[in-house]
């Protein structure tokens, strides 16, 4: 809360003596005279602002603060419950709090002390805002300031900035409430020009104003914020966030986009320069990368640009912890700028986003970066190497195609989502899981069910699972789509019979005959000899 000054020694004491000469003797037995002075020195204290003392004696002699009490009684029990709620935070307490508050101001004695009622209405303020209640805290504060400033006027502009705030809390879900918490701002810098919250007025008016006036208009109020003001750094902060959306919202207009880009590194530029003791590290990373986005996108990309900046904050980069979202966005950028200057670090850079990006927008392209040098990789493999890079590979595959989705939907909607499960596939298949490669080749056939390769591969892959009576049903859709005599279609011939002769011997008996009969010369090599095998199994 607060400190008000003015009570002498002299008074306390004496308002002190008065509690206890009524008092002294047990609140309950007390005489009507002596509750009298009792409750005099009550008010005294109660005036004076010296609610520690005064609470002490009411434990003391056990005064009860009855509900009846009288204003100062009543506001005291409210204040008592409202320090109550301060430790447990129960909404409960919050309320019970208020309601004796509520009622301490509606006594004819708290029109006569219009200072005390107001201190009684600053807590009631508190309970409503503690419960975001901010529509009833507001105007509650705003009173509380009114009635505070002939007391104490560090209270009342602390009152006055809590109205500020609970109106900028309701301005967030109802913009009706802008104008009026932006005047709550301009009533602070005219009642407490010379006070700290006067000095942040015009930073928070602008914030406010953004979201109800045009960012030319944002601009024009924080450029009118001075070096040496508390807010000036967080101005100019600001200051390029607005460049920047600027830029943005322009800078598919040839014409235009130059100026707003050259205008997005002039702020950027004064920010960093000026802000070098500034120890917000995020801040200055978050702003460099403002300036990064730009040089990457201009026309042509500007690659030595991002590529200055990027070098000039990679200290703070490594000053921050690898939970800022900064961060996140900084080693994408360094990705971006590595790959299109065709620089080896694109790697490293996708390696970081794919340990410590998980969940962010810059996951997917840090994962793609890695698949393809993961193919690379077992491309370039020895035959010792190539299992453990083939294992490598599917890991990262895995992952890619859980960004990307396996449903039907995804994979004929998404043509990356489509390679990258048909690469999982063909690394499981190859690492001798044929029966997770064949269920995710099943998959990819509910998208495209007359896909020649992959009716094969799906064939191959069941057929080595040892699933014949699945790997049936490709072969045989095949054989109705190939040309008869090709290589292909003799293949399939093949592993039809095959299947067969795994489920119904009978049925592969029959239908080897019928191919005997239309091709006694069984085909070309090395299908003749795999004929003349199933021949003899047959028989």
């Amino acid at each position: 809360m607060y400190v008000v000054g003015g009570a002498t020694a002299g008074k306390i004491n004496f308002c002190a003596a008065l509690v206890r000469a009524g008092f002294a003797g047990g609140a309950a037995d007390a005489a009507p005279q002596a509750r009298q002075l009792g409750e005099l020195g009550v008010r005294g204290l109660a005036k004076l602002r010296q609610l520690p003392v005064l609470r002490q004696l009411i434990a003391k002699y056990n005064i009860e603060l009855k509900d009846n009490g009288g204003f100062y009684l009543t506001w005291i029990k409210g204040q008592q419950q409202f320090a109550q709620a301060e430790t447990s935070k129960a909404a409960n307490d919050y309320e019970a709090a208020a309601k004796t508050l509520d009622k301490a101001l509606n006594d004819p004695q708290a029109r006569a002390d219009v200072s005390s009622a107001g201190d009684c209405r600053y807590t009631l303020a508190w309970c409503h805002y503690r419960l975001d209640r901010f529509e009833q805290a507001a105007p509650q504060f705003q009173q509380a300031a009114v009635a505070l400033q002939e007391s104490s006027s560090d209270a009342a502009v602390q009152a006055a900035w809590m109205a500020f705030v609970s109106y900028q809390r309701l301005s967030g879900t109802e913009s009706r409430f802008v104008s009026t918490a932006i005047e709550t701002l301009q009533a602070i810098k005219r009642d407490f020009p010379s006070s700290e919250q006067a000095k942040k007025a015009d930073y928070y008016i602008a914030k406010l104003q953004q979201s109800a006036a045009t960012p030319e208009e944002s601009i024009r109020t924080l450029s009118q914020i001075k070096p040496g003001e508390p807010n000036y750094l967080s101005a100019r902060y600001e200051l390029c966030l607005l460049y920047h959306q600027q830029w943005s919202k322009e800078r598919g207009d040839a014409r235009i986009a130059p100026v707003a880009a050259a205008e997005v590194l002039r702020a950027v530029d004064q920010y960093l320069e000026e802000s070098k003791n500034d120890a917000d590290q995020e801040r200055k990373l978050k702003c460099t990368l403002l300036a990064v986005d730009v040089a990457l996108n201009a026309t042509p990309p500007n690659d030595q640009q991002a590529a200055a900046y990027l070098a000039k904050t990679a200290a703070v980069a490594d000053l921050l912890p690898t939970s800022s979202p900064s961060l996140a966005e900084y080693h994408y950028r360094c990705w971006q700028a590595a790959r299109q200057a065709g620089d080896q670090a694109v790697e490293q850079h996708a390696m970081w986003l794919a340990r410590n990006a998980a969940g962010s927008i810059y996951e997917l392209p840090a994962i793609v970066t890695l698949a393809r040098r993961a193919d690379e990789a077992v491309d370039a493999a020895t035959a010792s190497e190539r299992p453990a890079r083939q294992e490598s590979a599917a890991r990262i595959y895995q992952r890619l195609v859980q960004l990307l989705g396996d449903s039907p939907e995804a994979m004929t909607a998404k043509k990356n989502s489509l390679v990258a499960n048909s690469k999982l596939a063909h690394y499981e298949h190859d690492l001798g899981r044929y029966a997770a490669a064949a269920n995710r080749l099943d998959r990819i056939l509910s998208a495209y069910p007359n896909e020649k390769a992959y009716l094969r591969r799906a064939g191959l892959a069941h057929f080595a699972a040892g699933d014949f009576a699945a790997a049936l049903p490709h072969w045989r859709t095949l054989l109705s789509g190939l040309d008869n005599d090709a290589d292909d279609w003799y293949e399939a011939k093949y592993y039809q019979l095959e299947c067969l002769l795994q489920t119904d011997k009978t049925s592969a008996k029959q239908v080897y005959d019928q191919f005997k009969l239309l091709h006694p010369e069984l085909g070309p090599e090395p299908w003749k000899a795999k004929f003349r095998e199933l021949d003899s199994a047959l028989r």
